[in-house]
């Protein structure tokens, strides 16, 4: 009875092992947009604008084929070291969807320069198109914490990107009209995720 039962555990850990053999592991960042400046009214009149989270769901809602609720978040996902994607995260109950929007929304990185304590430094670029009079592209100085995310049925994760801090600024264009803007994009809360 016990050889049985020494045999039922290590056909369940070879079972899991096989299981998260061939699934991807995710790293997961809350992402948050705080851009803020002006776009042009006419020839010599300027207008404040502002771009958040919220502005770029309702933007994406009423301009393409998504319909993103109260519940929306946006994320910044990536699988097995591959570069960043961003994605639409809602919740409904235990049921999560991902929408992946990165034909929308996309970031680009230059080299890291490697600091002490996990720390690099790096430019990264936001893009943003509608493809129906909002866009822009936003780029500056980053801040990349390194560290280490544990995850559920994962174990621990080394040397992976905990936190970021970009100060940005660049052009872009609000519904139609030239735009110049400037703020803060953000990513926090490191998840550690598996996905078949």
């Amino acid at each position: 009875m016990k050889k049985l039962m020494k045999l039922a555990v290590i056909s369940a850990f070879l079972a899991l092992g096989i299981t998260v053999a061939n699934a991807s592991t995710n790293v997961v960042l809350a992402t948050s947009f705080a851009l803020s400046g002006f776009k042009q009214v006419d020839e010599s009149t300027a207008a404040p604008v502002r771009i958040t989270n919220r502005d770029i769901f309702a933007d994406l809602n009423s301009s393409s084929n998504f319909t993103f609720g109260r519940s929306a978040q946006l994320v910044i996902v990536s699988r097995d070291d591959n570069g960043p994607v961003f994605v639409v995260r809602e919740r409904s109950g235990t049921n999560i969807t991902n929408t992946q929007i990165s034909d929308v929304l996309s970031v680009t990185e230059s080299d890291e320069v490697v600091a002490r304590n996990g720390v690099r430094y790096a430019i990264i670029t936001f893009h943003y198109n509608d493809n129906a009079g909002t866009s822009f592209d936003v780029s500056g100085f980053a801040t990349l914490r390194h560290g280490r995310i544990n995850g559920r049925g994962i174990g621990l994760l080394e040397n992976k990107v905990i936190s970021a801090a970009v100060q940005v600024s660049g052009t872009g264009t609000i519904g139609g009209s030239y735009a110049v803007l400037r703020g803060v994009v953000s990513a926090a809360g490191p998840k550690a995720e598996i996905e078949d």
